[in-house]
């Protein structure tokens, strides 16, 4: 009875979280605010409103602007990897309020529950990372769909939030402490690096290769 009661349970969250889903799908600005509200529960930062998701609402607005989250572009990579991103992210902290936190058959679903329970942006990005991964294996078909040079660039945007990891972990050899501060998701950095056009490039698809740097130089 009681596993009765919580698969019942568990259902109703997502359904709830499915619905949520369905209203900011094919609205950008939806997302973005779905994002804004999720990070004034969850940023846990008296700094900025967004505390730890500031890197990644920074992020989310240059997507927007870029396009690649236009309904026209429902059947594409970075729409659904995006959604799916917002969806479990938001799955997890249902679940967090509802207290349910055996959640162990989804590993990006407990790295944000992990994350609630102690903040911090170690855990941030494994929260994020795991899931942006999960998202990208959910999704690998639509990147062989894209053309070659985007194909590229979203394998050195992964590469890119792979090594913040690596560096606020304290596992980079070149950058240190300073490189900890730099990567922190509560500061602007992030920002900064999606204005710079040949990092992060307006137009889309990429037809053509733009990018005069790739993190795996660092690696």
């Amino acid at each position: 009875m009681t596993s009765n009661f919580f698969d019942a349970n568990y259902a109703t969250i997502e359904f709830k979280v499915s619905r949520l889903i369905d209203t900011i799908k094919d609205h950008p600005e939806r997302r973005l605010k779905a994002r804004k509200d999720f990070y004034i529960k969850y940023g846990f930062s008296k700094k900025s409103d967004y505390g730890f998701g500031k890197s990644e609402i920074d992020f989310l607005e240059w997507e927007i602007k870029r396009g690649v989250l236009d309904k026209k572009y429902n059947n594409h990579w970075w729409y659904n990897t995006n959604l799916k991103y917002i969806y479990l992210s938001t799955l997890a902290s249902y679940y967090y309020e509802n207290g349910q936190t055996d959640t162990s058959n989804l590993i990006p679903v407990q790295k944000w529950i992990d994350y609630f329970n102690a903040p911090s942006a170690i855990t941030w990005y494994r929260a994020h990372n795991s899931t942006i991964l999960f998202a990208c294996d959910t999704y690998s078909s639509l990147i062989d769909k894209e053309p070659y040079h985007e194909q590229v660039f979203i394998q050195e945007v992964i590469n890119r939030v792979l090594y913040m990891e690596k560096v606020v972990e304290g596992k980079c050899k070149y950058l240190g402490f300073i490189g900890r501060f730099i990567a922190d998701p509560k500061f602007s950095v992030v920002d900064k690096l999606t204005k710079v056009k040949q990092l992060y490039p307006t137009a889309y698809p990429l037809h053509q290769s733009k990018l005069n740097f790739s993190i795996t130089n660092l690696i």
